[in-house]
């Protein structure tokens, strides 16, 4: 069976950071966040269809999430126009539970957790004044992110993101000189192994 879905989110957070200066240029640091918001999903499939109506499976939901994470990492600065950031990270997550209709069907999807251990490195160049390039890659390890869902009171075959992946980024972060706290990201990231995809994110920061 084949089927089709996009899912896009939205949300706010807080980050703390505590950076520890060292002789030279290079930078440990501990870092964690949290953050709520809100994922809108939909899906499909034309090879699953209603007996009697030939309408075919489809979803189109929305769900709150919460999240949070915590980290440590070192930064190398390695020429005076880029740095090198090789860290670790803890992320959690937890999506709301819903109920919603499948080809005129009641199901029901269990709230969903995501643990997640991520390793990575990720470089950074500064191309003018106010603008950086960076991309980096890690591995992950999911120990959770199974999909429970039921219907009818029965189980139905439930998909799980549980498994190891790559994952890869590339993009530009923009600071305005006349407000260097404010920071604009705009990136791309793939994912391979057991998530498999392409995501594209923009993101706004200010750092008090």
């Amino acid at each position: 069976m084949y089927g089709k879905g996009n899912a896009d989110y939205y949300g706010a957070g807080l980050l703390a950071q505590a950076n520890f200066e060292t002789a030279g240029k290079n930078t440990p640091y501990i870092e964690g966040t949290i953050r709520a918001g809100r994922i809108n999903s939909d899906w499909h499939s034309n090879d699953l269809r209603d007996v009697a109506t030939h309408q075919r499976a489809e979803y189109d939901i929305g769900s709150n999430y919460i999240g949070a994470h915590v980290g440590a990492g070192y930064r190398w600065q390695v020429a005076d126009n880029a740095q090198v950031d090789l860290y670790s990270q803890y992320l959690f997550n937890r999506l709301q539970d819903k109920s919603t209709k499948v080809a005129l069907d009641p199901y029901y999807f269990n709230a969903t957790r995501s643990s997640r251990l991520r390793l990575g490195t990720r470089a950074t160049w500064q191309l003018g004044e106010m603008t950086k390039l960076y991309a980096g890659a890690a591995f992950e390890r999911e120990f959770a992110g199974t999909q429970y869902a039921s219907a009818y009171s029965l189980n139905v075959p439930a998909p799980s993101m549980k498994g190891n992946s790559a994952l890869f980024d590339v993009g530009f972060n923009f600071s305005p000189v006349k407000l260097p706290n404010l920071t604009t990201q705009l990136g791309v990231t793939g994912y391979t192994g057991t998530r498999r995809g392409v995501g594209a994110d923009l993101e706004v920061k200010y750092v008090f």
